[in-house]
């Protein structure tokens, strides 16, 4: 690990934020990447450099989610598809939900699947469940729930290709791909 780089771990939020400014400080005349769990942590932490020594140049302040968004979309307009939001997520586990069980293949979820928030909570649980890398074949072997599940996981994707969406776990796969 570089002396110039360095990554510091530690339990206590103070020390950490201290080695950030300490880092920021020290490196902004070369340009300097804050990238925060939301942005609103990245620029508190600028914010709190600027206190300590005046004006701050060079230094650039995004959110993990929105760096990873920057370096996929151009991979995704590569593919001709456009990330997808909350909502999108929930309409798409919304149709799937609706087909499948109309097609009978929500045995577990039948007495819930109609009611509201079921299709938000299959939204969430289809989301972690991409981004796990699972598939419904994966889905299939596991559990009296996995059947279902992989019913909803199979519709949604086929939704989502229809639709040129793509879920979070192909935009962070696209990130990956990218660096």
């Amino acid at each position: 690990m570089s002396a110039r780089y360095p990554v510091v771990v530690d339990a206590s939020a103070e020390v950490r934020l201290t080695a950030a400014r300490a880092f920021v400080e020290a490196h902004a005349a070369d340009g300097v990447l804050i990238i925060g769990a939301t942005r609103a942590a990245a620029d508190e932490l600028a914010i709190a450099v600027t206190r300590d020594r005046g004006a701050l140049v060079g230094v650039t302040r995004v959110s993990f989610a929105e760096l990873a968004m920057r370096l996929a979309l151009p991979r995704l307009a590569e593919r001709l598809v456009a990330p997808g939001g909350a909502l999108g997520a929930e309409a798409i586990a919304t149709r799937a939900a609706d087909d499948a069980l109309k097609a009978g293949e929500l045995p577990y979820f039948a007495p819930v699947a109609a009611f509201p928030g079921f299709a938000r909570a299959a939204a969430r649980t289809l989301s972690e469940l991409q981004q796990a890398g699972a598939s419904a074949a994966d889905l299939r072997r596991v559990s009296h729930v996995g059947p279902d599940l992989a019913a909803l996981l199979t519709r949604a994707d086929a939704e989502s290709t229809r639709a040129g969406a793509v879920a979070r776990a192909d935009v962070m796969a696209a990130a990956t791909e990218r660096l």
